[in-house]
């Protein structure tokens, strides 16, 4: 099943990265089979005023938490914005969220560019960034729920910058 997203509400979900991420997201199956479950609790963790990915569950009886690190007004006021300007029928929460420290259970979480920041300037292994993941569906997926990871990862040229 194909998802029909508008263009302007994709950019919004993905910010810069949107032709990137936008065209293989909706195009999951694991996307749809979410979008065709009803009265879903998703949590986003990392959420920018220019990227909030967890637009694209809106539906009618979904709770839909925007999970920030920083900056809260500017992505209030973005989140506003776009439920006027896309008639979002959603219950939207925006708020503090630690990604150390998550709260609550959740039928969706994700997290996009998250992993990369949290463990980009630490001397890191990979088993340490499967724990912290495994720790989150353990914890906070509710069965049968999904977890959404969409990093980059590093890049070699990073040292150079």
């Amino acid at each position: 099943m194909r998802i029909h997203i508008s263009k302007s509400r994709l950019k919004q979900a993905f910010g810069w990265t949107y032709r990137a991420w936008s065209h293989p997201f909706v195009r999951s199956p694991y996307i749809s089979e979410i979008l065709a479950k009803d009265t879903l609790h998703i949590l986003e963790i990392g959420a920018s005023s220019i990227s909030m990915v967890a637009l694209v569950f809106d539906k009618p009886h979904n709770k839909i938490t925007i999970g920030y690190y920083e900056n809260a007004p500017p992505i209030t006021q973005a989140l506003q914005t776009t439920i006027h300007r896309h008639q979002l029928q959603a219950e939207y929460n925006v708020c503090y969220v630690d990604a150390h420290n998550i709260q609550g259970t959740y039928d969706v979480i994700v997290m996009k560019s998250v992993l990369g920041g949290l463990f980009r300037h630490t001397p890191t292994d990979i088993s340490q960034v499967q724990t912290y993941v495994q720790n989150i569906i353990d914890t906070h997926i509710n069965t049968g729920g999904y977890l959404i990871l969409l990093d980059n990862g590093a890049s070699f040229v990073e040292k150079y910058l």
